[in-house]
């Protein structure tokens, strides 16, 4: 049976697509009017902001903690919110809390959305997604509060404590702080908080709740589950070490070796797709932002609330140069023989990927007086919704606002719409054509 005739007219991309595209023009619309009567936003900087919090970037044009009135800063917070869940998934847990009916092709948008091939189970799993989400962001937001109330206001400490924990764990970048966590650096329990909440933001929803499960029943996690675990780890730990050797050890900073450390730890999670930092990322060495964006095309793992290639698509090509090295026919994982159209699609979305961000790097670069390092800077990291900035996003033109606005779009939704056109199931063709030798290397 054809799922487009069974399901509607409506393929999940478009609905998907035009789900943000509301949501994108109703958080502009909102902020432009409640930030009127304190510091006016014009209508391009209304939409970089709206965009930037729904697609869960943290690139600003203005300052959260000074420019935006409480109502706009609660604003940024539900857009978040609801980028991070992902529209198909907070629009349909909405729909079931009005006591409504889920039909089966909500389920079939719902189930394409969070990367799923059956319907079976989309909606209990739904139910488990919104739960560790609200859990953790809670659990989030009191452990920040005990801290933050040493340094605001009870209430104070509370909006500050929530607005970070939501946006630590959508990876969205967003802070209502000066200077966003540079003021905290030196804090290990804020920045450990902020840095847990990012890592499972960025695991994945499906992941999170099979690890869960695991727990309960004494399950064994799955190889794509343990894929997420392993590529996360060694992102992590490569990109510490890495960040440390190139800022702390050629710098000659006037800090300790443990301060250079954990900096470069928490460089190395947020970088992929977090977009908080403890250091000015504008003064990082020529070789750092190399390595950072490296970590912000990677970005986080599918079905998450970050974005970037994904840590799956590069296991993926790793274990395939590991078995090309070997000469071996197969790509195996943990046991598992990993499909030939996966590692086609793989290679796919790396090609489009890169040829993005150089392609958009060279317009930007007609636009702008910057250094082409600045310009690719700012352009991966809102390609790979992260939100690290050299510094110049506030300065850009209004074109190169725009075009950092579709970069951030298309890193969230874009990406997600190619990835579903190329997994679809292609239908066989009646003729097979002969092989063709192409020397490679």
């Amino acid at each position: 049976m054809n799922p487009k005739k069974f399901y509607g007219k409506l393929e999940p991309e478009k609905v998907i697509l035009w789900g943000f595209l509301m949501l994108i023009m109703s958080g502009t619309l909102l902020l432009w009017i409640s930030n009127y009567s304190y510091k006016p936003l014009t209508f391009i900087d209304s939409l970089f902001t709206a965009t930037s919090a729904v697609c869960v970037t943290g690139l600003v044009v203005v300052d959260t903690a000074s420019d935006l009135t409480f109502y706009s800063k609660s604003i940024v917070a539900v857009l978040i919110q609801l980028g991070g869940l992902g529209v198909m998934t907070a629009f349909t847990f909405l729909f079931i809390l009005r006591g409504a009916r889920v039909s089966l092709q909500q389920r079939y948008y719902l189930s394409n959305s969070l990367g799923l091939e059956s319907v079976s189970g989309v909606i209990r799993l739904l139910g488990h997604i919104v739960k560790m989400t609200l859990a953790i962001e809670l659990f989030g937001t009191l452990l920040l509060f005990g801290k933050l109330i040493d340094y605001y206001e009870p209430l104070s400490a509370l909006g500050h404590a929530t607005f970070q924990s939501v946006s630590a764990f959508c990876n969205a970048g967003f802070s209502t702080f000066p200077g966003n966590m540079m003021p905290f650096s030196k804090d290990i329990y804020l920045t450990s908080v902020i840095m847990i909440l990012i890592v499972l933001g960025g695991i994945g929803f499906v992941p999170l709740t099979e690890i869960v499960g695991v727990e309960k029943r004494g399950k064994r996690l799955s190889p794509y589950c343990k894929m997420v675990l392993i590529m996360t780890v060694m992102l992590i730990v490569l990109g510490c070490i890495f960040l440390f050797l190139s800022e702390h050890c050629r710098s000659n900073q006037q800090i300790s070796v443990f301060q250079g450390f954990w900096d470069a730890l928490f460089q190395s999670v947020s970088a992929r797709t977090a977009g908080f930092n403890t250091v000015d990322i504008g003064k990082v060495s020529p070789l750092g932002s190399f390595i950072l964006i490296l970590l912000m095309i990677v970005g986080a793992s599918p079905g998450s609330t970050g974005g970037g290639m994904k840590t799956t698509t590069l296991g993926v090509l790793l274990l395939s140069l590991y078995s090309e090295i070997l000469q071996r026919e197969d790509v195996v994982f943990f046991g598992r023989r990993v499909p030939y159209s996966v590692l086609r699609k793989a290679v796919s979305l790396a090609i489009v990927y890169v040829m993005t961000i150089f392609l958009s790097s060279f317009i930007m670069g007609f636009m702008e007086p910057y250094s082409f390092r600045e310009i690719l800077f700012e352009v991966t990291s809102a390609l790979g919704t992260v939100g690290l900035s050299t510094g110049i996003t506030p300065k850009l033109s209004t074109g190169s606002k725009l075009l950092l606005i579709l970069l951030m779009f298309w890193g969230r939704v874009g990406l997600i719409i190619f990835f579903y056109g190329i997994a679809r199931k292609e239908e066989k063709g009646r003729v097979t054509y002969a092989d063709v030798n192409v020397p490679i290397g």
